[in-house]
C-alpha cells in the first residue's frame, strides 16, 4: 500500500512538473508571435528558443524558431560580407565566429539553422589576413620589448587559432619575459622573497624558460627561514603538555608547505645543549636560544613554555522533577466480555543533574634570530574548551517514566525521546587529555599562522 502511494505521489509530481513545463513554453512561445508580427525578429527568436527549451517537443515553437532564427543567423552573417568587402577583417572574423555560435546554441535544441558556403569563404579569406597582420604587428611589439601589447595580441590569435605558426612559442615570451626580468632585478637587489614571486610565476607557466627555475630556487634559499625547536618547558605540572605541543606546532608549520619556512630537526640536538650546559628550565634568554641556532646551521629557533593548564569543575545542580511511571491494569471489557490492559500513570519525582567544565590553557613562545639573537616573534596565546553535562537520574524504570506537570502527563514521541536522552546522556566528564586536544590543534595552527606572516612581510 505505501508503495502505491509512492507511486501515485511521483506520478502526480510528474504530471504538475510537466503542466507548469507547457505553461511556460506556451506563453513564450506567444510572445515570440506578437514580437515577429512588430518585426522584432531577434526577440522573437529569444522568446522561441526559451519556448523550445522548456518544451523540446513543441512542433510550433520549433518551427518558428527556425524562421526567426534564420532571419537572425544571416544578419549576423551579413557582417561577415560587409566586413570582408570593407577590410575590416576583424569585423568578419567575430562576426562570423557570433554566428557560429549562435547556430550551435540553436542546434542543442534539434533546430538546423544554415551558413551558405560562400560566407566560410569571407570567413577563411578575412581570418587569414587577420592573423597575418596580428601576427606581424605582435612580433614588431615584441623585439620592442611592448611586451604587454604583444601578449594581447598573441591571446587574440590563439583565441582564433591555437596552433598559428608559432605564436604559443611567441606568446610564451611575451607573458614570461616582463616576469622574468622583474625577478631577476629584484634578485640583484637582494629583494629575494619579491624575486621568488615573479620568477615563481614564470616556472608555473614554462619550467624551461631560460634559467627562470634556478634563479627562482636561488632566491628561495636566500628568503628561507629555515627553524629548530627547542625543548619546550612546562610550568604547568601537567606531564607531557610540552611535548603535545611541538608536536602539534611542528605539525602545523610542516603543513603550511611554504616557500620560505624549514624545519630542521637535528638529532644531535639534546648533545649540543647538555655540551653547552645551557637550562632546560623555563624559557632559554635569547642569546642562549641564538647560540644554540648558530650551532645547528639554522637561522632561527622557537621555544616554548606551557605556562597554564588548569581545570575547573562548577557546582552540581540537582532539580527534583515531575513524571508519571506507567504501569498496566487488567480490566474487563464489558462490551467484549474479554479482559484487557488499561495503561494508567502514577506520578513520581525524578531528578535532573546538570555541571560545567573548563580547561584554561596558556601556552607562551618565542621565534629568536640564531644570527642576531632578536626576538623576531614572541606571544602568549590563552584558549580555553568547554565540557557540559546534563543527564537525569530515576530509581525505578526509566523506560516507563514520563514527563508531565503536576496536572497531566505528557505521553508524545517528542516528550519521550526528550526524557529518555537525558536518561541517556553522559554522567562524567571528559578526560582532561581529551579536552586539550583541540587546543593544541588550536594553538599551533595560531603560532604557524604567525610565523607564516612573519615570513611573508
Amino acid at each position: 500500500m505505501l508503495m502505491k502511494k509512492i507511486y501515485l505521489y511521483y506520478f502526480l509530481l510528474t504530471i504538475l512538473v510537466s503542466i507548469s513545463a507547457c505553461s511556460g513554453t506556451k506563453k513564450y512561445y506567444k510572445k515570440g508571435l506578437t514580437l515577429e508580427e512588430a518585426n522584432m525578429q531577434e526577440e522573437a527568436a529569444d522568446m522561441y528558443l526559451t519556448s523550445v527549451t522548456r518544451n523540446p517537443k513543441n512542433v510550433q515553437a520549433k518551427i518558428a524558431l527556425k524562421r526567426t532564427g534564420q532571419i537572425v543567423l544571416d544578419r549576423k552573417l551579413s557582417q561577415v560580407f560587409k566586413g570582408n568587402e570593407t577590410g575590416d577583417y576583424e569585423k568578419a572574423v567575430n562576426s562570423f565566429l557570433d554566428a557560429q555560435r549562435y547556430q550551435e546554441k540553436v542546434a542543442k535544441q534539434g533546430v538546423k539553422l544554415t551558413i551558405a558556403p560562400q560566407y566560410k569563404t569571407y570567413f577563411k579569406a578575412s581570418k587569414e589576413k587577420y592573423l597575418s597582420d596580428l601576427y606581424q604587428r605582435g612580433t614588431q611589439l615584441l623585439e620592442k620589448e611592448a611586451f604587454e601589447e604583444a601578449d594581447a595580441l598573441f591571446a587574440e590569435i590563439i583565441r582564433i587559432t591555437p596552433n598559428y605558426k608559432d605564436v604559443k612559442t611567441l606568446k610564451n615570451a611575451s607573458t614570461n619575459e616582463p616576469l622574468y626580468r622583474k625577478g631577476v632585478v629584484a634578485l640583484e637587489a637582494n629583494h629575494f622573497k619579491e624575486a621568488y614571486r615573479y620568477l615563481n610565476q614564470v616556472v608555473r607557466k614554462d619550467k624551461t624558460y631560460k634559467d627562470a627555475y634556478e634563479l627562482r630556487e636561488d632566491a628561495r634559499k636566500q628568503a628561507l627561514l629555515t627553524i629548530s625547536l627547542l625543548p619546550f618547558s612546562n610550568t604547568s605540572f601537567t606531564r607531557n603538555a610540552q611535548e603535545r605541543f611541538k608536536a602539534d606546532i611542528t605539525s602545523s608549520l610542516t603543513r603550511l608547505k611554504h616557500p620560505f619556512i624549514e624545519l630542521v630537526d637535528r638529532e644531535n640536538l639534546q648533545a649540543i645543549l647538555e655540551e653547552q650546559k645551557l637550562a632546560m628550565s623555563g624559557l632559554l634568554d635569547e642569546q642562549s636560544a641564538a647560540k644554540v641556532g648558530e650551532l645547528l646551521g639554522v637561522k632561527a629557533v622557537m621555544t616554548g613554555k606551557v605556562v597554564t593548564f588548569k581545570p575547573s569543575t562548577g557546582q552540581w545542580q540537582a532539580q527534583e522533577k515531575i513524571g508519571y511511571e506507567a504501569y498496566n491494569v487488567r480490566k474487563l471489557d464489558t462490551t467484549t466480555n474479554k479482559y484487557v490492559n488499561e495503561t494508567r500513570y502514577k506520578k513520581v519525582i525524578y531528578s535532573e543533574h546538570s555541571n560545567q567544565k573548563q580547561l584554561n590553557v596558556a601556552f607562551q613562545y618565542q621565534l629568536v634570530s640564531s644570527e642576531t639573537g632578536k626576538v623576531l616573534l614572541s606571544n602568549v596565546i590563552n584558549r580555553k574548551q568547554q565540557d557540559a553535562l546534563r543527564y537525569a537520574s530515576y530509581s525505578g524504570d526509566y523506560r516507563n517514566l514520563y514527563p508531565g506537570s503536576t496536572k497531566s502527563v505528557f505521553t508524545s514521541k517528542n516528550d519521550k525521546s526528550r526524557l529518555n536522552q537525558l536518561f541517556a546522556s553522559r554522567k562524567e566528564f571528559k578526560s582532561n587529555e581529551d579536552m586539550a586536544k583541540l587546543i593544541y590543534q588550536d594553538i599551533a595552527q595560531q603560532v604557524a599562522k604567525e610565523v607564516k606572516n612573519y615570513v611573508e612581510n
